[in-house]
């Protein structure tokens, strides 16, 4: 599905915004995503809340919780993660689907299942390790820059790019910045130069512990900016994705679905009421309603025209029959087989094809009087005027 049709649009407003998590594998994304849960569910980030979407993603959280608090290291994943969340901020409500992406697939030659996790979702964070060993700093950067190249270069023209943020992991390893991130010229300095050609880059120094003496304590660093960050390039994706529908498509209801997904999101955006006019009317049902009622109208009054004629017809063919009954209540058979709407509009004559197929019955007994039994003959009359 084209990211430009209305279809795809319209999926993306009304479904969870799919987030990637994607690095090496013990990189540290599941400690990561556990810690943004536990510290936005404490209240400890201003103004940003994070719940559990499900009940699933709620167990899965709360045992990964109770073994970091308890002093253990999580394993790595083994599988790709999918946990579903609620992101507020302020007013705002955003369904989100985050994907821990398989860590042991991130190497270099290992490019399908990688681009198609990276097109099926709506931002990515790339995560790095800080500060890196030699080598894998060089392999950990050529990855995310064949990821984004290979993005770049299969992405179809006029495609907006999926906005993105670079991670640097375990940042209590170097030394703080006045702002949580860092310079690009300090590390990574492929990875930010090829980031350039995507939109919003935006680089984090997170981190999930602190070493004070010879212990590592949790003491999360850098995790309010991500949500914030999050919440608000989601924001911005979202009201594009509306005003590009908007554009393109020209149908009340598709736009209407649309924005009332964008305002259950983000109630308060100006987008809301100055697109409610658009949809509040729907002109082209009115039309199609217009035109259906008027050839509903042009076809009843040419059924009523049609049995009118018909009646006539038939009015002055029963009276030129009228020595031979017979004859005449073959005609009113005719007619009503070829006008079946005529008891519609009054231009039927019940009682005069009734009277005429009664005298074409009395005819047809007067003939077998000579040819059949007598008694049957008055048996069949006596049925013939109890049925008429």
């Amino acid at each position: 599905m084209s990211a430009s049709t209305p279809a795809f649009l319209v999926d993306h407003l009304r479904h969870p915004r799919r987030i990637g998590l994607f690095g090496r594998r013990g990189v540290g994304k599941t400690t990561l995503l556990t810690m943004l849960y536990r510290e936005a569910t404490q209240g400890r980030s201003p103004d940003l809340r994070l719940a559990a979407g499900d009940a699933a993603t709620a167990e899965y959280l709360r045992d990964k919780i109770a073994q970091l608090e308890g002093g253990e290291r999580l394993p790595a994943t083994l599988a790709q993660t999918s946990l579903r969340f609620n992101l507020y901020r302020n007013d705002q409500r955003i369904e989100l689907l985050i994907l821990d992406y398989q860590g042991e697939h991130v190497e270099l030659g290992q490019t399908a299942p990688i681009q198609a996790f990276f097109h099926s979702c709506d931002v990515v964070l790339l995560c790095l390790e800080s500060p890196p060993g030699e080598n894998a700093s060089a392999t950990a950067e050529l990855e995310i820059e064949q990821l984004i190249e290979q993005y770049l270069s299969q992405s179809p023209e006029g495609e907006a790019h999926r906005p993105m943020a670079l991670l640097r992991m375990k940042a209590d390893r170097v030394p703080e910045s006045t702002d949580g991130r860092f310079a690009p010229q300090t590390t990574h300095s492929l990875t930010m130069h090829t980031r350039q050609h995507t939109s919003s880059p935006t680089t984090f120094a997170v981190s999930s512990y602190r070493v004070e003496g010879e212990k590592t304590v949790l003491q999360p660093q850098g995790l309010a900016p991500v949500l914030d960050w999050l919440a608000e390039t989601l924001h911005r994706l979202d009201a594009a994705r509306l005003a590009q529908l908007f554009r393109i498509s020209a149908s009340v209801p598709v736009k209407r679905r649309a924005l009332q997904a964008f305002a259950r999101a983000y109630p308060s955006d100006p987008l809301v009421a100055e697109l409610t006019p658009e949809v509040r009317i729907d002109w082209a049902w009115w039309r199609r309603l217009g035109v259906g009622t008027a050839a509903s109208l042009l076809l009843v009054i040419c059924l009523m025209l049609y049995d009118r004629w018909g009646a006539a017809q038939m009015l002055a063919e029963d009276e030129r029959l009228r020595d031979d009954p017979r004859a005449a209540r073959l005609a009113w058979q005719q007619y009503q087989r070829w006008h079946p709407t005529r008891s519609l509009f009054g231009s039927a004559d019940p009682a005069r094809a009734r009277a005429t197929a009664y005298a074409a019955a009395l005819a047809e007994l007067e003939i077998r009087l000579d040819q059949d039994d007598v008694h049957q003959v008055r048996e069949d009359l006596a049925h013939v005027m109890q049925q008429y």
